[in-house]
């Protein structure tokens, strides 16, 4: 009996384990044999169900209805044929998210790569493979076993590194961190080339660390145990632990963001207190199962000083109010509050201190200054302490004014309040009104400012201006798109004969498929759309022939910066409205409207898209996509403004992004990169990439192309399809123009590094 139970337990703890590890096996899904992309990896974090957990599988994308094939041969022990979640389990591992065949039951056998054990469900897109038995998986991409064939060249990202008194939400600056200190990072595992869906693109990492550096980095001051790896998923760990990983204040299923300084089974940190204060580097570091890793380096310093800084005030207006410009803010209540500084900009990179926290001392809220002699100025806020020195909070959201330069009195509304951990982006501020007022400003354009709560207070009202830009970024259900106060003003607009344009990801999302009757009302017979989908599936649109909007192609919302947009609205036309952009798979993108609304009898013009218009890709991009809105909505005034040369004549390319370009040499794998360009008339063109000497490397055959704005995507390799060595590089734009006159233009040099 004993001897039994001793097999037993060598069985079921020792070589079973060590035999699933050891098993590899082909794709669930055609081709068999094939490397897949991922859109889900093992342990990465979940917020979805009735709790927060590990991802306990991977999921494998393909379209409804596909075929799924067994894995291994084995005997089905399970099955759910009515539920979202429907699975079979046939031995060590079951599909999930599929309709199980209809002529498999319990007890029946299956075999590898010839036995269909379902079809994806409806709306899943993806068949969820777990390896092990429940509370017991383990990860189905390791190295000597799992999925094979699995290529993955894409290396993970870090970003968004953040600094926090341990176990709480007091953010700290890496110039003054102090006593025992929680690090944050976020990781986007690459399982997709550039271009591919934000799902495949910001997946969880398989290990993650740090280590504590001098500042010369070149002595390891603090190393966790493991050389300093805190996380390495093989086996799933117990759901409880979940926020000991992940931080559950940032943390989403599509933004997976490390409590690095924390072990599995208990919170921890980083004591500053236990060495000297001074400079310091931190290092962290992440990797898949390929061998794919990135490491960030920050520079910090420690210090034995106050470091609490205020809370961050909130920026509610900048706009003209006749001669003068007009500020406001929305206080903080911190005990030891100085005041606020405000900075200032001509150009929204090169910043100057506008007035410190001697002028607008605590208890202020609002400050009217003389207009600066820029066209276009740019602001933000901070909070200051009465500490010596003092801390400073973080900065208010960047808004912007220019005086008015052509017909039409435009307000930028800015309507983003969607919370950190909640969608794509991350950040405590963001610059988006700035975004849209670079692109209003290069077409001739002036403007002011204001948030949302503005308008809701009364503040600002919508109907002093001829024409209303909103934007929404990725703002859901959550924070809402358009309250019902929003709702009311904006008909009113409207009725009296605005002009509107919103953009924004979420939009029929929020208001339609999970909106109030009313809120569908809105959308319906206001924004003029009916909702179609929550994903476009496309990261590209063009402009639609016939409007204003013909020969535009974009691409957007396929980088990090500003962030990507994972769920992309696709629209119905309703009342009256017609389609001006469509996604790269003929799907509504942007639709506008002119005529009458609701009770009004005056003419108002309206344009809605359906992603954000700041993830348009390039600002060429943005300036030239706003030329259109502004001439639908100001022909004469664009005439004018085009006229006095506000655009370039000609061509454009852009520079290259990613840059630089990442190559591993020994796999010849690497990343993709890409130009945008655009001409203003049919050219025939040319492009080739060029060494330092002048030595053409790879060179694309010469096209003709009418007007519009395009992308070319290269892989680094040569004209023989050979990996390119590391260096500076040149991409060349020729275009011969109708004037038969060639212009060849160099942009900045391609960095190449080979890994």
């Amino acid at each position: 009996m004993k001897l039994n139970k001793f097999r037993t337990l060598l069985w079921t703890q020792i070589l079973l384990p060590l035999a699933a590890n050891a098993q590899s096996y082909p794709w669930p899904l055609t081709p068999l044999n094939q490397s897949h992309e991922i859109s889900g990896t093992f342990c990465e974090y979940r917020d979805t169900g009735s709790s927060d957990h590990f991802h306990n599988g991977v999921d494998i994308p393909k379209v409804d209805g596909s075929p799924v094939y067994a894995v291994s041969d084995a005997v089905v022990t399970g099955l759910e044929r009515n539920s979202a979640n429907a699975y079979l389990r046939a031995g060590l591992y079951a599909y999930v998210h599929i309709k199980p065949a209809s002529s498999l039951s319990v007890g029946d056998s299956v075999f590898t790569g010839k036995t269909i054990v379902g079809t994806i469900l409806s709306g899943a897109g993806h068949v969820h493979l777990n390896d092990g038995y429940y509370g017991s998986e383990i990860n189905a991409l390791r190295q000597g076993g799992g999925l094979t064939p699995f290529d993955d060249p894409w290396p993970p990202i870090i970003s968004d590194i953040r600094f926090f008194l341990h176990d709480s939400q007091t953010r700290l600056l890496a110039s003054k961190l102090s006593g025992k200190v929680r690090i944050t990072f976020r990781v986007q595992e690459q399982n997709g080339p550039p271009g591919a869906s934000a799902a495949r693109r910001n997946n969880g990492a398989y290990w993650v660390g740090y280590k504590i550096l001098d500042s010369n980095r070149s002595t390891i001051v603090f190393a966790p145990a493991n050389d300093g790896i805190q996380f390495k998923f093989d086996s799933k760990p117990d759901n409880g632990y979940v926020h000991n990983v992940f931080d559950k204040n940032q943390a989403t299923l599509s933004n997976h963001v490390y409590n690095i300084t924390n072990r599995l089974r208990r919170k921890d940190y980083w004591d500053t207190e236990a060495f000297s204060e001074g400079d310091y580097t931190v290092m962290l570091f992440a990797g898949d199962t390929r061998g794919n890793a990135d490491t960030a380096y920050v520079n910090v310093t420690t210090t034995r000083l106050d470091l609490i800084a205020p809370a961050q005030p909130v920026l509610q207006t900048i706009v003209q109010q006749h001669d003068s410009l007009h500020l406001s803010w929305t206080g903080v209540a911190d005990v030891d509050l100085a005041g606020y500084r405000l900075y200032t900009s001509p150009n929204n990179r090169t910043w100057a201190l506008h007035s410190s926290e001697n002028e607008l001392v605590s208890g202020m809220t609002s400050t009217v200054f003389q207009p600066p002699d820029s066209l276009v100025s740019y602001y933000y806020l901070t909070a200051v302490d009465t500490a010596a020195p003092g801390n400073e909070s973080e900065a208010s959201d960047t808004y912007a004014v220019a005086l008015d330069r052509a017909a039409g009195k435009i307000l930028i509304v800015d309507s983003f309040d969607r919370i950190q951990n909640s969608g794509s982006y991350h950040e405590v501020r963001h610059p988006f009104a700035t975004t849209h007022a670079r692109a209003l400003a290069a077409n001739g354009f002036g403007f002011s400012t204001c948030a949302n709560e503005a308008i809701v207070s009364g503040k600002v009202k919508l109907t002093d201006y001829d024409a209303v830009f909103w934007l929404l970024g990725d703002e859901s259900t959550t924070d809402e798109t358009f309250s019902a106060r929003e709702q009311g003003f904006v008909r009113k607009f409207l009725e009296d004969g605005g002009f509107l344009f919103v953009s924004g990801s979420e939009i029929a999302w929020d208001l339609g498929a999970k909106g109030s009757f009313s809120d569908q009302q809105f959308m319906q017979n206001y924004l003029k759309i009916d909702y179609e989908s929550d994903d476009a599936k496309s990261y590209t649109v063009r402009g639609v022939s016939g409007t204003v909007f013909a020969g535009i192609h974009l691409s957007y919302g396929i980088s990090t910066s500003p962030y990507p947009e994972d769920y992309p609205d696709t629209y119905k036309t309703f009342g009256g409205s017609t389609p001006v952009l469509r996604y790269g798979n003929n799907k509504i993108a942007a639709v506008q409207y002119e005529g009458t609304f609701g009770e009004g009898h005056a003419t108002g013009k309206l344009i809605v898209m359906g992603f954000p218009f700041e993830t348009i890709t390039t600002p060429s991009g943005q300036n030239i996509f706003f030329r259109s809105v502004l001439e639908f909505l100001f022909p004469q005034a664009t005439a004018v403004s085009r006229n006095q040369n506000s655009m370039r004549p000609g061509f454009y390319l852009s520079q290259n992004f990613p840059n630089p370009l990442r190559i591993k040499q020994k796999t010849g794998a690497s990343q993709f990169t890409q130009v945008e360009y655009s001409i203003t008339s049919r050219a025939r063109l040319s492009f080739r990439i060029i060494d330092i000497l002048g030595r053409t490397v790879k060179t694309w055959p010469e096209f003709e192309q009418d007007p519009g704005f395009y992308r070319l995507i290269w892989d680094g390799r040569n004209g023989r399809g050979e990996i390119i060595a590391a260096g500076v590089y040149f991409w060349q734009m020729q275009a011969q123009l109708k004037d038969n006159v060639k212009n060849s233009f160099h942009r900045k040099h391609i960095k190449i590094l080979v890994q």
